[in-house]
């Protein structure tokens, strides 16, 4: 493990890659601070990340009544099909477009926050692991600020859990909304595999949010 201890009296650390984090990452560079994005994420955007988007996934915002006030937003790739309204495509593009545009060298990215503390000369130690490589090293910096958002911890119950369901000769995956696209191949393999059966093509979802409607 090593330790990165350079002069830091302005720097700042950005837990989260989503929107809060990419814009308030953009704002504070404007204001003169040094800051590093920290994401375990393989990209940028947060649920908007390019291993989050699938497929059919259309939002609510049409196009023109969501961005950010410092970048335009290039209009909807299926603008005719989605009436206008924004893909998750669109959105991890935009975010991905800001990224590159403003914060050039700024991301850490696949990298996991395994703790926060403060460190004796009152600054903060951020130790983090390459999800790649699995090295740790730790980060200092004068400043935390938290963007995780209030989603960032997927839970499945263990009454429902893939376990429970194998115990009970459940055929079919268990898989919570957040990790949607990386299970998408194998629930459509699922369904062409029984296409030609009698099986049950039931879905049963737990939830009635905003991932639940979708």
């Amino acid at each position: 493990m090593s330790t990165s201890s350079a002069s830091n009296a302005g720097t700042v650390g950005i837990i989260g890659a989503g929107a809060a984090g990419l814009v308030t990452a953009q704002i504070l560079l404007k204001d003169g601070f040094d800051v590093r994005i920290i994401t375990r994420d393989k990209s940028v955007g947060g649920v908007w990340a390019r291993e989050r988007v699938y497929p059919g996934l259309i939002i609510n915002n049409v196009h023109g009544e969501f961005r950010f006030s410092s970048l335009p937003m290039a209009p909807p790739l299926k603008a005719e099909e989605s009436g206008g309204r924004l893909t998750g495509e669109d959105m991890c593009a935009y975010m991905e477009n800001f990224a590159s545009t403003f914060l050039e060298g700024k991301l850490s990215l696949e990298t996991e926050v395994l703790g926060i503390r403060r460190s004796p000369s009152g600054s903060w130690a951020v130790t983090v692991e390459n999800r790649q490589s699995g090295a740790r090293e730790v980060l200092e910096f004068s400043r935390i600020v938290l963007c995780t958002g209030g989603c960032s911890s997927p839970n499945i119950p263990e009454y429902i859990s893939p376990a429970q369901a194998e115990r009970a000769r459940f055929r079919g995956p268990v898989l919570h909304s957040t990790n949607f696209r990386d299970h998408l191949d194998s629930v459509l393999e699922k369904k062409e595999s029984e296409a030609g059966e009698s099986a049950d093509s039931s879905v049963v979802i737990a939830g009635g949010g905003k991932s639940a409607q979708e």
